[in-house]
């Protein structure tokens, strides 16, 4: 393992190519990811039936619940560990990823627990139809037997990223899913053990993955020393004497303060996505298909610009960590920049060939195909419109996540959700299924102006969490001496 994939250093260097060096492995992980759920639903949806793809179909929702959770938590706490090492305090880096993983371990079993004794009254509460009850129930039994490994899994990820180092969790990334569909091909073809084989090839494949992952960090913290001969390179050599701990509570109070309003956000947005859901379907079935295939091209197409966005988080995290406000606001020019050329890229594509990308998602055969493609292709071209500003307001809020300025990220976030979800819900039956993507625009414009007037006025330049442990550590030791 070469230096370079032990941590890399945002604090010094070009921000753009760190950026984009960054962002390109988060771009191929968006793009495995796609490419993975495509053929696992190949192989799933071809050789179990439809009743059982509509049993896990079903059950996808509520797992998806639990994934957010999983993924909010690990984000947020992400935060924590990209600004104490961007403070070159490496045993708080080391200290806090330790409590992040033993947290993970703790909130994954006790999850764990509750999905497989509710996963059967979950279903009913989501009106869950009796003929694939049974199902659904134990695909969902089986995923939350790997809960434990779902939250490890996606801690350490966070914590590679935290770090600088996002091709680490690439790989593994490749590896889950090869080793799932390969499980797959044994447990549901060969074995015939149909729903049950589907979720015990998710559970083994991530429980593999990230025992894997698990003791690669362990190996890379002992290579990360504090700074000494050579402070730019975080992997060089170190004498502090280092009190890593196993687990502390105040870490995981001051992780936890940034990581469970992140969590409530993930689920929420995921609840939200649901109700918007249930707006589009009262348009029938070819404008349903027209606007799912429309989100397909959307999320493919606007990918590049969420990663860009994305990957700021870390590089803010860091930045702020070491006091470099400057570096933040040449940074986000720097971002800006490839957004802006991105999304004119986008623009040009989008309204061109508008048209065509729909038609790869839908059945030429289908009726309702000359509808599904003009409601499609009119989704895509008004997106294509407000690429930019997609791209800036993703940005936006990875900034003030990544400064720990999480009440402001939650205010842009939600405002956005909760206009998309007012205008699909209460003008969509009045103006029609145009509302459901002049919605997103809306939120997108909104939670923009919301992060831009925060980033304006500097007040995130206060929210460091380094600072504000050392400030509780520093009121700590008076309290003692006065005492």
């Amino acid at each position: 393992m070469g230096k370079r994939s032990v941590a890399v250093d945002m604090t010094n260097g070009n921000p753009m190519r760190l950026l984009l060096m960054f962002a390109l492995p988060l771009m191929l992980s968006s793009l495995f990811q796609q490419f993975y759920n495509i053929v696992d639903m190949l192989v799933v949806g071809n050789n179990i039936g439809s009743s059982a793809l509509a049993a896990i179909s079903t059950s996808m929702p509520v797992a998806n619940l639990f994934l957010a959770a999983a993924m909010g938590i690990s984000v947020g706490s992400a935060v924590v560990i990209s600004q104490y090492f961007g403070a070159r305090q490496i045993s708080n880096v080391k200290t806090t990823i330790n409590t992040v993983l033993s947290f993970a371990v703790m909130a994954g079993i006790v999850l764990m627990i509750a999905g497989v004794v509710l996963s059967r009254s979950v279903l009913r509460l989501v009106n869950c139809p009796e003929e694939i009850l049974n199902d659904a129930a134990t695909y969902l039994r089986i995923y939350f037997l790997g809960t434990v490994f779902l939250f490890l899994y996606n801690g350490l990820n966070s914590s590679y990223n935290a770090l600088g180092n996002s091709m680490t969790p690439l790989y593994f990334l490749i590896f889950s899913s090869l080793l799932n569909v390969a499980l797959d091909l044994v447990f549901v073809i060969a074995f015939r053990w149909g729903v049950a084989g589907a979720a015990a090839a998710t559970a083994i494949a991530q429980a593999v993955a990230a025992t894997l992952s698990f003791f690669n960090m362990r190996r890379m913290l002992t290579r990360l020393k504090a700074p000494a001969e050579n402070p730019e390179d975080p992997a060089s050599g170190g004498s502090e004497d280092e009190k890593v701990k196993i687990f502390d509570s105040r870490v995981l109070k001051t992780t936890m303060r940034i990581a469970l309003p992140n969590a409530a956000q993930s689920v929420l947005v995921s609840f939200s996505i649901v109700i918007i859901q249930s707006a589009i379907n009262m348009f029938g079935p070819a404008v349903m298909a027209g606007i799912s295939a429309a989100a397909r091209v959307d999320s493919l197409a606007t990918m590049p610009l969420m990663t860009l966005g994305n990957s700021f988080g870390t590089y803010a995290g860091q930045n702020i960590g070491a006091g470099r406000i400057d570096r933040i606001k040449s940074g986000m020019r720097s971002a800006i920049l490839m957004i802006v050329s991105v999304g004119a890229v986008l623009f040009i594509v989008l309204q061109l060939f508008a048209a065509k990308l729909i038609g790869v998602f839908v059945d030429h055969q289908d009726p309702g195909f000359a509808e599904m493609v003009a409601v499609g292709s009119q989704y895509v071209r008004v997106i294509a419109c407000f690429a930019v500003i997609f791209g800036v307001f993703m940005l936006l809020v990875a900034m003030l996540r990544g400064t720990g300025d999480m009440w402001a990220f939650l205010s842009a976030i939600m405002a956005n959700f909760v206009i998309r979800v007012v205008m699909a819900l209460f003008l969509s039956p009045i103006y029609g299924p145009k509302m459901i993507w002049w919605g997103t625009v809306i939120g997108w414009i909104v939670g923009t102006i919301i992060a831009g007037t925060r980033y304006f006025s500097g007040k995130w330049k206060d929210k460091a969490v380094v600072r504000a442990q050392q400030s509780q550590n520093s009121e700590g030791s008076g309290d003692e001496a006065d005492a």
